[in-house]
């Protein structure tokens, strides 16, 4: 029986056949019958009979004729909108038979794979699923005939071989000799936006959960459904926990299963004494819905943790309330308060502790500055969750940031050392300026003006930072906490020799194009004393000290071949005015157009990449293959090296880190090399270069790349490694 032999016309045609020996029978005897009456003559009845013979085929053909024409345009009518609703479909549609062969598709499917009508009907079901063999389909097609229908999930292969998933529902038609009617539905997008959901909320907990606070959300049922007290001693409290990050039940010295299960818990690990305290204050905050802070003790195994509780409430429509805060240890600091008055007695100290003070209270500093531009951002983004994309870009910036100081320490420990390359520094003030508005004093109004078309400078982007960074902060802790303005100038400068300028020193400034980055504030200005020793190291007027102090500003300039003025008055502000050589013929908006050009470039062939860390070694493999290479993974040494001993001749290009169990990249490294000498491999690392290059010759290495890198940055390793 053909497949496309339907009921409808099986039941049409057994119609027309009834309809012709209904007439048939009816002529004949009804005719013979009224003959039989009427004449006798035999002869006559002969010639009367062919005649009624005749009229019989005529009458019966025109009829036929009239109703297999009726039920032809009914078919094709048919045929048509059958046709019309399978190509317009947006899934995709198949019929297929029990072997897996393709009888029928639509222009949907066709446009899915990449293949014509004509060339899906050639092809069995096999031919096109990645995960099943022509068994295997069968053995399902047999399970389906079975259930009468299915729908599950599969991955099928394009013409150009890349794959794609889809949903199918299929259903047996029994009427039809056990073919299967499949519709199949393209989600290879909603896959794709699930996965990147997820790797969203795992980089948001990844966030939160290196952050030294504990983060936790807790949601406040509507106090009418609980009676009072309840949550003290039920599981069933008026309140669920919604997030609690790893440092806070850390702090706390639970788990977080604990905790979710028994959020009263809380209570019993206050201390005896502050416990009342915390009562109010919380009844307090609940009642009127406002901003619960409390600082007191917590009794964890026999040990006394000073911490912070703080939070914020949000209201919702149906009576609940999400209370959003952090918890902080504070046992240090309330200790250093504690020993303060025995710290200040203490007179004498080394200049390398000093020192080692302020380092570390700079540090401090600039990683505050930046941890509040992250949590400031993720907290709007968890409040506008619509919204949520336009506050990634700066989470990223700020984490860039973070990698540059990082990098800065590392060269300060003598592990890294500093990159001299071209910097936007127009681009670079104006992220550092968005960045300072978000987190210094609000009295302090930070003003940008920027002249169009600023020339690149050669230096290094890290200690640019700082420049920039130290430089409004002095400015805004010089205002104090009254009303003040800081204001920011870019410009660009030719200094001739019939108009010299001197540096803060008198020492006269070397002719030539300078790019100019002038801070002024009108805070409390300076006496001359404190301008003569603002450039000594380790000098500051605070209790402690900003980065390496005005004495790091300097050096950073000075090794930039640039020079630093200085103008103020006791109560009247102060004004600091950089020089920094500008590139000749070289501007930003050349340089942008030529990363533009660059960012085009792609590569191709196979890598070996060797990480332990899932969530990096997911990163570089998506960076590896959006460049257009193939990616072989490995997760530490000993399994790189096998994997290159069976695929040698395939990869072209090792990519490993340095810290992994079993085999770590250094042992990676010269196993390699002792296999083939002039295979390129690329360290990534997160220790400092000077630490990599001390135990590997630096001329075996094709490259070299600190953790954290972007896209941009191991493109062009890649490009600069591969090309040559």
């Amino acid at each position: 029986m053909d497949y496309q032999t339907s009921q409808k016309r099986r039941l049409g045609t057994s119609r027309i056949v009834a309809v012709y020996a209904l007439f048939g029978f009816a002529w004949i005897y009804g005719s013979d019958t009224v003959l039989g009456w009427l004449v006798q003559d035999s002869s006559v009845m002969v010639k009367i009979a062919v005649i009624k013979g005749s009229l019989f085929i005529l009458c019966t053909s025109a009829l036929l004729y009239t109703l297999i024409n009726l039920f032809a345009k009914q078919l094709a009518a048919s045929e048509i909108r059958y046709k019309t609703i399978l190509n317009t479909a947006m899934d995709g549609f198949w019929l297929v038979n029990e072997q897996g062969g393709l009888l029928k598709v639509n222009e949907a499917y066709c446009h899915m794979s990449g293949y014509g009508e004509q060339e899906l009907l050639s092809m069995r079901i096999a031919d096109l699923e990645v995960n099943e063999s022509a068994d295997d389909v069968v053995a399902h097609n047999q399970k389906i005939k079975v259930k009468g229908e299915d729908r599950f999930v599969a991955r099928h292969r394009r013409k150009n071989g890349t794959t794609f998933d889809v949903e199918v529902s299929v259903k047996c038609l029994p009427a039809y000799d056990g073919l299967l009617v499949g519709f199949l539905r393209d989600i290879s997008e909603r896959k794709q936006a699930e996965q990147t959901l997820q790797y969203e909320r795992n980089l948001s907990m990844d966030i939160l959960n290196a952050q030294p606070a504990g983060i936790y959300r807790i949601r406040v049922f509507a106090p009418e459904t609980w009676e009072k007290d309840a949550w003290r001693s039920s599981k069933s409290s008026p309140y669920v926990v919604e997030l609690a990050s790893e440092p806070f039940c850390k702090i706390l010295g639970t788990t977080k299963e604990a905790f979710e299960n028994n959020p009263g818990m809380v209570i019993d690990l206050i201390h005896p004494d502050d416990r009342g305290g915390f009562a109010r204050k919380n009844e307090e905050a609940a009642t009127d819905l406002e901003e619960f802070n409390w600082e007191g003790r917590l009794l964890i195994d026999g040990v006394i943790r000073w911490v912070r509780f703080q939070s914020l409430p949000r209201p919702l429509e149906n009576g609940d309330v999400l209370w959003t805060g952090a918890l902080i240890d504070i046992t240090d600091r309330i200790k250093a308060e504690e020993e303060k008055n025995i710290m200040e007695s203490q007179l004498q100290q080394t200049q390398k502790l000093e020192s080692l003070g302020v380092l570390s209270g700079g540090i401090a500093h600039d990683f505050n500055n930046i941890l509040a531009v992250i949590m400031g951002n993720c907290s709007l983004a968890k409040i506008d969750e619509e919204n949520a994309g336009k506050f990634i870009p700066e989470i990223e910036k700020a984490a860039e940031r973070a990698a540059e100081l990082c990098r800065q320490m590392l060269a300060y420990a003598g592990k890294a050392r500093f990159v001299q390359a071209s910097v936007n520094f127009q681009s670079l003030v104006g992220e550092m300026v968005d960045m300072l508005k978000k987190t210094t004093p609000q009295n302090a109004e930070i003003k940008l003006d920027c002249t169009p078309g600023i020339s690149l400078i050669h230096g290094d982007s890290s200690q640019l930072n700082q420049v920039v960074m130290n430089l409004i902060i002095n400015a805004s802790e010089a205002i104090g906490k009254v009303q003040g303005e800081i204001r920011v100038l870019l410009t660009e400068t030719t200094i001739n020799d019939g108009h010299p300028e001197k540096d803060y020193n008198g020492k006269a400034i070397a002719t030539g194009s300078y790019v100019c980055l002038e801070v002024t504030d009108n805070g409390c200005g300076m006496d001359e004393e404190t301008k003569w020793r603002i450039f000594e190291p380790f000098y500051t007027t605070k209790f402690t000290g900003r980065g390496l102090g005005m004495s790091a500003v300097l050096g950073i300039i000075n090794s930039h071949k640039g020079a630093l003025q200085l103008h103020s008055q006791l109560g009247q502000g102060s004004t600091f005015k950089v020089y920094l050589p500008a590139q000749i013929n070289d501007s930003a908006q050349d340089r942008s157009v030529q990363q533009t050009i660059e960012s085009q470039w792609r590569g191709h062939g196979t890598i070996l990449l060797a990480e332990d860390e899932d969530q990096i070694r997911h990163i570089a493999k998506t960076f590896l293959e959006m460049f257009g290479f193939t990616v072989i993974e490995a997760v530490n040494g000993k399994e790189a090296l096998d994997l290159y001993q069976k695929s040698a001749s395939d990869i072209s290009l090792v990519l490993t880190d340095m810290g992994m169990p079993v085999m770590d990249g250094y042992a990676l490294f010269h196993a390699l090399k002792q296999i083939k000498p002039t295979l390129p491999i690329i360290i990534s690392s997160g220790f400092g270069e000077a630490d990599v290059t001390a135990r590997i010759d630096p001329d075996k290495i094709a490259g070299l790349i600190s953790k954290p890198y972007t896209p941009e940055k191991l493109r062009d390793m890649l490009k600069s490694i591969l090309l040559n």
